[in-house]
Protein backbone atom coordinates (compact mmCIF):
# COMPACT_ATOMS: atom_id res chain seq x y z
CA UNK A 1 0.00 0.00 0.00
CA UNK A 2 1.30 3.61 -0.79
CA UNK A 3 0.64 5.85 1.84
CA UNK A 4 1.11 10.12 1.39
CA UNK A 5 1.67 11.99 4.44
CA UNK A 6 1.10 15.81 4.55
CA UNK A 7 1.91 17.49 7.69
CA UNK A 8 -0.80 19.86 8.85
CA UNK A 9 0.05 23.66 8.60
CA UNK A 10 -1.83 26.70 9.29
CA UNK A 11 -0.45 27.85 6.01
CA UNK A 12 -2.47 26.28 3.17
CA UNK A 13 -0.07 27.03 0.66
CA UNK A 14 2.05 25.06 2.20
CA UNK A 15 -0.18 21.96 2.70
CA UNK A 16 -0.98 22.12 -1.05
CA UNK A 17 2.80 22.36 -1.48
CA UNK A 18 3.51 19.10 0.40
CA UNK A 19 0.60 17.56 -1.46
CA UNK A 20 1.81 18.73 -5.00
CA UNK A 21 5.34 17.60 -4.30
CA UNK A 22 4.09 13.49 -3.78
CA UNK A 23 1.69 13.60 -6.54
CA UNK A 24 4.82 14.61 -8.68
CA UNK A 25 7.67 12.52 -7.41
CA UNK A 26 4.29 9.65 -7.60
CA UNK A 27 3.31 10.44 -11.33
CA UNK A 28 7.45 10.53 -11.98
CA UNK A 29 7.45 6.75 -10.78
CA UNK A 30 4.62 5.28 -11.67
CA UNK A 31 3.20 5.36 -8.27
CA UNK A 32 -0.55 6.19 -7.24
CA UNK A 33 -1.38 7.11 -3.38
CA UNK A 34 -3.88 4.82 -1.96
CA UNK A 35 -4.25 6.80 1.46
CA UNK A 36 -2.87 10.00 2.64
CA UNK A 37 -2.18 10.35 6.28
CA UNK A 38 -1.63 13.18 8.29
CA UNK A 39 -0.25 13.75 12.06
CA UNK A 40 -3.73 13.16 13.65
CA UNK A 41 -3.80 9.79 10.72
CA UNK A 42 -0.56 8.87 10.91
CA UNK A 43 0.66 5.91 13.21
CA UNK A 44 3.64 3.73 12.49
CA UNK A 45 1.95 0.55 13.78
CA UNK A 46 0.16 0.84 11.07
CA UNK A 47 2.55 -0.08 8.40
CA UNK A 48 3.23 -3.41 6.83
CA UNK A 49 6.05 -5.05 5.45
CA UNK A 50 6.76 -3.77 1.56
CA UNK A 51 4.26 -0.49 2.26
CA UNK A 52 5.54 3.06 0.50
CA UNK A 53 5.22 6.30 2.71
CA UNK A 54 6.05 9.06 0.48
CA UNK A 55 6.63 12.76 2.27
CA UNK A 56 7.55 15.73 1.07
CA UNK A 57 10.95 16.16 2.98
CA UNK A 58 12.45 13.77 5.46
CA UNK A 59 11.58 16.42 8.42
CA UNK A 60 8.12 16.58 8.32
CA UNK A 61 7.70 13.38 10.03
CA UNK A 62 8.77 15.27 13.48
CA UNK A 63 9.21 18.03 15.43
CA UNK A 64 12.85 17.05 16.64
CA UNK A 65 15.78 15.21 14.90
CA UNK A 66 15.33 12.44 17.37
CA UNK A 67 11.82 11.77 17.06
CA UNK A 68 12.38 11.40 13.45
CA UNK A 69 15.25 9.43 13.41
CA UNK A 70 13.16 6.67 16.08
CA UNK A 71 10.31 6.92 13.77
CA UNK A 72 12.32 6.20 10.60
CA UNK A 73 13.95 3.30 12.06
CA UNK A 74 10.53 1.98 13.44
CA UNK A 75 9.37 1.90 10.11
CA UNK A 76 12.63 0.64 8.62
CA UNK A 77 12.50 -2.34 10.81
CA UNK A 78 9.29 -3.02 9.74
CA UNK A 79 10.44 -3.27 5.91
CA UNK A 80 8.53 -0.03 5.45
CA UNK A 81 10.30 2.18 2.13
CA UNK A 82 10.26 5.69 3.18
CA UNK A 83 10.82 8.36 0.20
CA UNK A 84 11.53 12.04 0.72
CA UNK A 85 10.21 13.46 -2.76
CA UNK A 86 11.85 17.06 -2.61
CA UNK A 87 15.38 15.58 -1.43
CA UNK A 88 14.72 12.51 -3.49
CA UNK A 89 16.32 10.49 -1.11
CA UNK A 90 14.80 7.29 -0.60
CA UNK A 91 15.43 4.91 3.03
CA UNK A 92 13.95 0.92 2.94
CA UNK A 93 15.72 0.26 -0.48
CA UNK A 94 19.28 -0.73 0.81
CA UNK A 95 18.35 -2.08 4.51
CA UNK A 96 21.65 -1.95 5.63
CA UNK A 97 22.35 1.58 4.49
CA UNK A 98 19.14 2.99 5.48
CA UNK A 99 19.29 1.87 8.96
CA UNK A 100 23.10 3.71 9.14
CA UNK A 101 21.69 6.57 7.87
CA UNK A 102 18.59 6.50 10.45
CA UNK A 103 20.95 5.95 13.35
CA UNK A 104 22.83 9.04 11.92
CA UNK A 105 20.61 10.91 12.33
CA UNK A 106 19.41 9.81 16.37
CA UNK A 107 23.47 10.69 16.52
CA UNK A 108 23.12 14.09 15.03
CA UNK A 109 20.44 14.68 17.46
CA UNK A 110 22.32 13.70 20.32
CA UNK A 111 25.56 16.11 19.09
CA UNK A 112 23.35 18.88 18.57
CA UNK A 113 21.44 18.76 22.28
CA UNK A 114 25.53 17.73 23.32
CA UNK A 115 26.47 21.67 21.35
CA UNK A 116 23.28 23.15 22.68
CA UNK A 117 23.74 22.73 26.42
CA UNK A 118 27.45 23.14 25.59
CA UNK A 119 27.16 26.50 24.34
CA UNK A 120 24.50 27.68 26.77
CA UNK A 121 26.85 26.74 29.64
CA UNK A 122 30.07 28.47 28.09
CA UNK A 123 27.58 31.69 27.39
CA UNK A 124 26.70 31.49 31.06
CA UNK A 125 30.08 31.31 32.31
CA UNK A 126 31.37 34.35 29.95
CA UNK A 127 28.32 36.50 31.64
CA UNK A 128 29.64 35.26 34.84
CA UNK A 129 33.60 36.15 34.07
CA UNK A 130 32.55 39.65 33.31
CA UNK A 131 30.36 40.42 36.67
CA UNK A 132 27.49 40.00 35.41
CA UNK A 133 24.76 38.33 37.88
CA UNK A 134 23.07 35.46 36.56
CA UNK A 135 19.57 34.95 37.62
CA UNK A 136 16.99 37.33 39.90
CA UNK A 137 18.80 39.57 42.03
CA UNK A 138 19.63 38.36 45.69
CA UNK A 139 17.32 40.23 48.01
CA UNK A 140 15.03 41.00 45.57
CA UNK A 141 11.35 40.42 45.60
CA UNK A 142 9.01 39.77 42.58
CA UNK A 143 6.65 42.51 41.46
CA UNK A 144 3.40 40.48 41.68
CA UNK A 145 2.63 37.50 43.92
CA UNK A 146 0.75 34.32 43.63
CA UNK A 147 -2.16 35.57 46.27
CA UNK A 148 -2.20 39.20 44.62
CA UNK A 149 -5.34 38.46 42.79
CA UNK A 150 -7.40 37.97 46.74
CA UNK A 151 -5.05 40.49 48.55
CA UNK A 152 -8.81 42.39 49.35
CA UNK A 153 -10.01 39.49 50.30
CA UNK A 154 -7.34 38.60 52.92
CA UNK A 155 -7.13 42.12 54.08
CA UNK A 156 -11.00 42.25 54.59
CA UNK A 157 -10.88 38.94 56.43
CA UNK A 158 -8.25 39.97 58.68
CA UNK A 159 -10.26 43.49 59.66
CA UNK A 160 -13.07 40.86 60.42
CA UNK A 161 -11.24 39.30 63.15
CA UNK A 162 -10.81 36.18 61.45
CA UNK A 163 -7.46 33.90 61.80
CA UNK A 164 -4.54 33.22 59.58
CA UNK A 165 -5.86 29.59 60.19
CA UNK A 166 -8.98 30.59 59.49
CA UNK A 167 -8.90 32.57 55.70
CA UNK A 168 -6.18 29.64 55.07
CA UNK A 169 -9.09 27.32 55.33
CA UNK A 170 -12.06 29.72 53.71
CA UNK A 171 -9.72 30.72 50.41
CA UNK A 172 -7.88 27.15 50.08
CA UNK A 173 -4.73 28.85 50.91
CA UNK A 174 -1.72 26.69 52.48
CA UNK A 175 -0.66 28.15 55.54
CA UNK A 176 2.92 28.84 55.23
CA UNK A 177 2.06 30.85 51.74
CA UNK A 178 -0.31 33.32 53.75
CA UNK A 179 2.07 33.33 56.46
CA UNK A 180 4.80 34.62 54.17
CA UNK A 181 2.31 36.66 52.15
CA UNK A 182 1.27 38.80 54.95
CA UNK A 183 4.37 39.05 56.68
CA UNK A 184 5.71 40.30 53.24
CA UNK A 185 2.14 42.85 52.83
CA UNK A 186 2.28 44.57 56.31
CA UNK A 187 -0.15 46.63 55.23
CA UNK A 188 -2.74 44.01 55.74
CA UNK A 189 -2.75 43.11 59.25
CA UNK A 190 -5.30 44.92 61.24
CA UNK A 191 -2.84 46.82 63.45
CA UNK A 192 -1.66 48.55 60.36
CA UNK A 193 -4.73 49.78 59.58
Amino acid sequence: MIYGFVQDSPVIESFKQQRESILSYAKSHALSVDEWLDSTTFDPEKFKEKDVLLLEKTFRLGKEIRSISEILQQLLSKGVKVCSCKDNITFGEDYVSSTVMAHAFGLVANIAEEVRSALTKEALALRKREGQTLGRPRGRKNTSQKWDAKKEQIRKLLLSGKTEPEICRMLNIPRSSLFVYVKDHPELKPEAI
